[in-house]
């Protein structure tokens, strides 16, 4: 019996980053999903289909990354999953990605070390906000 893999969803329309991410997803326990923008992510998200990982390149094509990031938080039909931003430098837009919602951000070229730290990090920080909102019910 083989063990159920998590799905992460990967927005970049870059193939040189969708084919390492992929790979390295992979390695790490992962189904891969690709979207080229972020509409296609939407729908699939209105649709009620929900990842166990996001990871989001913040300079997307149609220039709606931050507003993704924004969506996802904002939707009550996904259960907060940890999103983590992709750039080529560290840049003023990934750090608002943060500021928003994203859990962490990478840089390209990555190994599959640094990936791993960044989804361990992102689900820690996931986690702390669920305890948190837990908290402030009671």
């Amino acid at each position: 019996m083989s063990a159920v893999n998590k799905s992460a969803w990967v927005v970049d329309d870059d193939e040189d980053h969708i084919q390492p991410l992929q790979i390295m997803l992979k390695d790490l326990g992962y189904d891969c999903k690709i979207y080229a923008s972020s509409t296609e992510i939407k729908d699939d998200i209105t649709n009620g289909f929900t990842p166990d990982l996001l990871l989001i390149d913040v300079h997307l094509p149609d220039n709606n990354a931050l507003d993704l990031i924004s969506f996802i938080r904002d939707n009550e039909l996904l259960d907060d999953p940890p999103i983590i931003v992709l750039d080529d430098d560290f840049s003023e837009e990934s750090e608002y990605a943060i500021q928003i919602g994203a859990d962490d951000e990478l840089t390209f070229p990555m190994i599959i070390q640094e990936l791993e730290t960044a989804i361990a990090n992102a689900n820690e920080r996931r986690n702390l906000e669920e305890i948190i909102e837990d908290e402030e019910e009671f």
